[in-house]
């Protein structure tokens, strides 16, 4: 999985939301990490920036490429352990409304 191809997707998908009010990175293991910052005019999503977030959110990038891509539900995800919620719960959630 390539971050640059899945960050530019990911732009498409949340960069014309509301801003979400907060930052969110998801944390990929060896595989990098993706960081959106919602807390300006639009939603912006970067490659390995490692700012400290209002939400934290982990998981494998295998998951996370069928969170994506529709395979896997983000509340499936998280009750069945592949994903881990750290900070604002809130803000997860919000972001899983318009992923």
């Amino acid at each position: 999985m390539d971050l640059n191809e899945v960050a530019d997707a990911l732009t498409k998908r949340v960069g014309s939301k509301s801003p979400l009010g907060g930052s969110v990175k998801f944390d990929l293991g060896e595989a990098g990490c993706l960081y959106i910052d919602g807390t300006g005019a639009a939603n912006t999503v970067a490659v390995d920036k490692n700012d400290p977030a209002k939400c934290t959110i982990s998981m494998s990038a295998g998951d996370f490429s069928d969170l994506i891509h529709g395979r896997l539900q983000p509340t499936s995800a998280f009750m069945q352990g592949k994903m881990r919620v750290d900070g604002d719960m809130g803000l997860a959630m919000k972001l899983g409304q318009i992923v």
